[in-house]
């Protein structure tokens, strides 16, 4: 099974007491090896497979769908896929999941995932990145998707959105708009310092 592409990375400091890595794969498996082990951590994978893998055990196959979210598993879970496979991960800590993902709390199992509408969106447009194989930008949008969360559970929107209109004040142009809205999401970044 060659691997074509592997890699980690770090999360930004603000989500490192909840995600413990960020990860891709690129895969090509073949009819000889098309077995995967994943072997029991303490990590929730909140995955975007883009090509379905097989739950290989129990009484019925199971495919995985798109997006699943892997749970603390009590044993080695056994999976199975032909092609080529791409996917790009979120490797929480056990207790990271829960603030960013609502049906995450007390999952054992592998399980598909209820995502609200913001989530879809990102989940999306990091599956046309993945497909187009830049991976490393489809990692970047689920990262700022998730610093973007963080921070509206750390601090009251209301209270950062007030404090940007004072800092910066509002003008009509829609380039000055743009301008306002990264200077915004730049104080967001520095409240969390």
């Amino acid at each position: 099974m060659p691997v074509k592409k592997y890699q980690e990375f770090i999360p930004h400091f603000t989500l490192q007491d909840s995600v413990k890595r960020f990860w891709l794969l690129e895969k090509e498996y073949t009819a000889e090896d098309r077995i995967e082990e994943v072997t029991p951590d303490a990590c929730v994978e909140l995955i975007l497979n883009g090509n379905p893998y097989s739950v290989i055990g129990g009484s019925a196959k199971r495919e995985l769908p798109n997006v699943c979210l892997v749970g603390l598993l009590a044993k080695p879970l056994r999976l199975k896929a032909e092609g080529l496979v791409k996917i790009v991960a979120v490797r929480f800590f056990a207790w990271g999941a829960f603030a960013f993902l609502e049906n995450a709390a007390g999952r054992t199992d592998v399980t598909n995932v209820d995502l609200d509408p913001t989530w879809q969106q990102v989940v999306q447009r990091a599956r046309v990145l993945v497909q187009g194989e830049n991976y490393q930008k489809a990692v970047e949008e689920i990262e700022d998707f998730l610093i973007g969360l963080r921070l509206n559970i750390l601090f009251d929107p209301k209270q950062v959105r007030t404090a940007a209109k004072l800092l910066y004040p509002i003008t009509s142009s829609s380039e000055n708009r743009k301008r306002r809205a990264a200077r915004s999401a730049t104080i967001l970044t520095i409240i969390t310092l």
